[in-house]
């Protein structure tokens, strides 16, 4: 796996107006970034392990990055 560093950068290319957020929906592509291909079906366990319920809508990337990195 990609370190947290990396992670935080696949996800920040989506950041929304530089607040720390993004889009659930833009979660896959960052994904797709690091070269994980197809996460969509995996999501609901990649959205578990970065501490964000299916039902959100924004992701924090710093808590998501450190929860996600931490249980990986």
């Amino acid at each position: 796996m990609h370190s947290s560093e990396s992670l935080y950068e696949a996800l920040s290319v989506y950041e929304i107006q530089n607040e720390g957020k993004i889009q659930a929906r833009d979660l896959p592509r960052a994904f797709k970034r690091l070269g994980l291909q197809s996460i969509e079906s995996h999501l609901p366990m990649v959205l578990k392990a970065g501490g964000v319920r299916l039902q959100d809508e924004i992701i924090e990337i710093v808590d998501f990055t450190n929860k996600f990195m931490e249980v990986i």
